[in-house]
């Protein structure tokens, strides 16, 4: 239902997770047998801030675990 009283831009975004977690997670999901490498040399942070969304509606996105668990089930 559309809120008339939000304007601007919002960041919708469940925890903070790196590539390397977030691929193992997947991995894990649709029982993939591969070999993922941590890369420690490169390290750039690109979260998204979803705390202004949050203290607007209320949302708390579902952990990365239940969305990539949704996108298995759902594909």
């Amino acid at each position: 239902m559309p809120n008339v009283e939000l304007s601007g831009l919002y960041q919708v975004a469940a925890n903070p997770i790196d590539k390397f977690s977030l691929l193992s997670l997947i991995s894990s999901a649709y029982e993939k047998k591969i070999e993922i490498v941590r890369d420690e040399n490169l390290i750039i942070d690109r979260s998204l801030d979803p705390s202004k969304f949050q203290a607007a509606t209320g949302y708390v996105a579902p952990s990365w675990a239940e969305l990539i668990d949704y996108m298995y089930r759902t594909r």
